[in-house]
């Protein structure tokens, strides 16, 4: 699986401490390498938790996995900080009545909103109205993301097309679910909703653009 954080601008990102929590993790060690069957199959790995009495729970580009001691090594690859993809890749696009779009992750989260040009950070949270069709980003051999380069080069694309390198809202969830504040990605978008939205930013209409 190729890495695509290099999409993503640092510099540019207003959610700069994700990017600093993601060095902050890299430089004490909590990322590892992660060794499945295939031994040339090895990806970096947030380490949530490593207890003798119990299995480690990593959390990758696919989400959060439980694996054996012997499955974990410490990090020998040369990496930069990074964001998983499945807190920030478009899994698949709503399009709604009114002629915008939105895009939504793996664990189908709103994440930005598209409409006349304009383009909107969207708060995961968010419950989303008059959907009129929903797509995927596939392949040529019709498998979806995180099953092939060809599927996830397709979402990178929708997003370089409309000119998206920022991180979105989702990728909050980052430090909630390597420090276990949140076991799941579930979780940690409703820490997130209670901390950071209001009662009533429930609806897309209560979404406000973002700059």
């Amino acid at each position: 699986m190729s890495n695509y954080s290099h999409l993503l601008n640092p510099h540019d990102d207003p959610n700069n401490t994700i990017w600093q929590f993601a060095r902050d993790m890299l430089d004490c060690g909590l990322v590892v390498e992660r060794i499945d069957e295939a031994p040339a199959n090895i990806e970096p790995v947030y380490l949530c938790s490593d207890r003798p009495d119990c299995s480690p729970r990593v959390l990758g580009d696919f989400g959060i996995a439980t694996v054996a001691h012997e499955q974990i090594r410490p990090l020998t690859l040369v990496i930069a900080p990074w964001v998983p993809l499945r807190l920030w890749l478009p899994y698949g696009v709503w399009q709604l009545r009114d002629g915008s779009e939105v895009l939504f992750s793996r664990d189908y989260k709103p994440l930005w909103r598209i409409s006349e040009g304009d383009v909107g950070r969207m708060a995961p949270w968010l419950r989303i109205e008059g959907i009129h069709r929903e797509t995927f980003f596939k392949g040529s051999r019709l498998e979806p993301n995180w099953h092939s380069d060809e599927a996830i080069g397709r979402s990178v694309d929708k997003l370089r097309k409309h000119g998206i390198r920022a991180l979105l809202r989702l990728a909050d969830a980052l430090p909630l679910l390597v420090l276990q504040k949140a076991p799941w990605i579930r979780d940690a978008v409703e820490m997130l909703r209670d901390g950071q939205g209001s009662a009533d930013a429930d609806s897309l209409d209560a979404l406000p653009q973002a700059q």
